[in-house]
């Protein structure tokens, strides 16, 4: 079971860091167009909200996962119900 437990998180994680990777080339590519033309002040706010918002989700991520190991830590026979 913790087994499962591990491969969900470690699952879980993947997909975030694929996005966070597909984010990243989005904004470089930005970065190349802005080369180009200037940078609006709206854009850098869509820009920042964006960053903002990845770095609570893997907060939470990371809260959720140590949540989950001291609950299966502290009560083997709590696994099922973590799971």
């Amino acid at each position: 079971m913790f087994k499962f437990l591990k491969k969900s998180i470690k699952k879980f994680e993947d997909e975030l860091e694929a996005q966070i990777e597909a984010e990243i080339e989005k904004e470089l590519k930005e970065e190349e167009k802005k080369e180009v033309r200037p940078e609006k002040p709206v854009e850098k706010k869509v820009e920042e909200r964006i960053e903002k918002g990845i770095e609570q989700e893997l907060k939470r991520v990371v809260e959720t996962r140590k949540e989950i190991e001291k609950i299966v830590e502290k009560k083997p026979e709590k696994k099922r119900i973590a799971l």
